[in-house]
């Protein structure tokens, strides 16, 4: 289980929603910003790893995000802070994953 979060955020734009989409209300005056959300949430991960020999395995993962509501506003985390991870709700979110590798 690990929590994600930011210890100082980057300023998201002033913006206005058109559906899914936020759009920048004033692009060229950077200043005009709201702090974004600090608490992205828990996540915990579980994973089964099977290997069948030493040139064969298989992996099971599941991901459950616990989100916050900060989620839903979103922070400029990834990238050195030029990605956004954001949502259009607060929901807790669901990862699988199947991977299977072989070694010659």
């Amino acid at each position: 289980m690990e929590r994600w979060g930011v210890n100082d955020p980057f300023d998201y734009p002033i913006s206005i929603d058109a559906g899914p989409f936020r759009i920048p209300a004033i692009p060229a005056l950077a200043f005009f910003a709201t702090e974004a959300g600090r608490d992205i949430g828990v996540f915990t991960r579980l994973r089964f790893i099977c290997r069948y020999s030493d040139e064969l395995s298989f992996m099971l993962s599941w991901d459950h995000l616990f989100a916050s509501s900060d989620v839903a506003e979103g922070s400029f985390i990834f990238s050195n802070g030029l990605e956004l991870l954001s949502g259009s709700t607060d929901d807790d979110a669901d990862y699988f994953e199947f991977e299977s590798r072989v070694r010659f």
